[in-house]
This record gives C-alpha cells, sequence and structure tokens, in this order.
C-alpha cells in the first residue's frame, strides 16, 4: 500500500514526526501529495484520489474529506489556511485559498478557485465560480 501515494501520503502524515522521516526513505517513490494540516486537526474518512501534485494546508477538515489530484488548499496572505466542514468534495484542480470557511455537504468543482466562505449544502463550479445548488435548490450566486 505504501506505493500508491494518495494511501502513503495519508498515512505518513498520521505518523506524526516518524512520518516526516519516513517520507525520505530511498525505497518509496518520490511524495508529490503533501498535507501540512496537522493529524489532530483532520477528521476521519479522508480519501484523496489519484493523489499527484495536491497541497493541503488547511485549519481544519472535517469527516470524509475527498479531493483528487492538482487540488491546492492553502493559505494567502494569512497564516491560517482554510476551514473545511464535513462532507466535502474537491474535483481536479480546484484551488481553495485564505482564512476561509468551506461549510458542510459542499462539492467544488473541478479547476473552481474559492476565496470566499462557501455555506452548508452547495455546489461550486467554474464560470466566475458561483454557487449553482443551494440546500437542494437550483440556483445562480456569483461569488
Amino acid at each position: 500500500m505504501l506505493w500508491l501515494p494518495e494511501y502513503r501520503s495519508v498515512f505518513l502524515m498520521r505518523c506524526g514526526k516518524m512520518g516526516k522521516v519516513l517520507q525520505y526513505l530511498p525505497l518509496l517513490p518520490q511524495i508529490t501529495l503533501y498535507i501540512r494540516t496537522l493529524s489532530k486537526n483532520i477528521e476521519g474518512g479522508m480519501v484523496i484520489s489519484h493523489g499527484h501534485s495536491v497541497e493541503i494546508n488547511a485549519s481544519r477538515i472535517g469527516k470524509n474529506f475527498h479531493c483528487f489530484q492538482n487540488v491546492t488548499i492553502g493559505t494567502t496572505n494569512s497564516p491560517i489556511g482554510p476551514t473545511i466542514g464535513d462532507n466535502v468534495f474537491v474535483g481536479a484542480g480546484a484551488v481553495v485559498l485564505g482564512n476561509i470557511k468551506i461549510g458542510n455537504n459542499v462539492k467544488i468543482g473541478a479547476n473552481a478557485i474559492v476565496t470566499q466562505d462557501l455555506p452548508d449544502n452547495c455546489t461550486v463550479v467554474t464560470k466566475g465560480t458561483c454557487i449553482v445548488k443551494l440546500s437542494g435548490k437550483r440556483v445562480h450566486i456569483d461569488l
């Protein structure tokens, strides 16, 4: 299992300080998935599919977080990264930046750029990033 980058990176992050040492073993392929969020701030159920070129630096990540490749979650001018709720899905190439709050049950579509808070139960897609579904109802709210 340690040959799979998406599993290996989550495993090493959960190992804490020992994981920082283990990641440099020459037997393992190069890591391109970086999780800078402390293990204690990540709830269970984290899944990273195709974990290549992924950077995660969030203040907190809730239960059942799922993201794909080329995702960046991090900071801008603030040292504090995003707070991510439960049951959040982040599509390939998406960027989530700043000291913002991502609500529960949120879907962030591929290549979306999110720099503002997102409410619970919404779906966000590209085209100037807008909310297209909120609490089960179809809407169009530009961000």
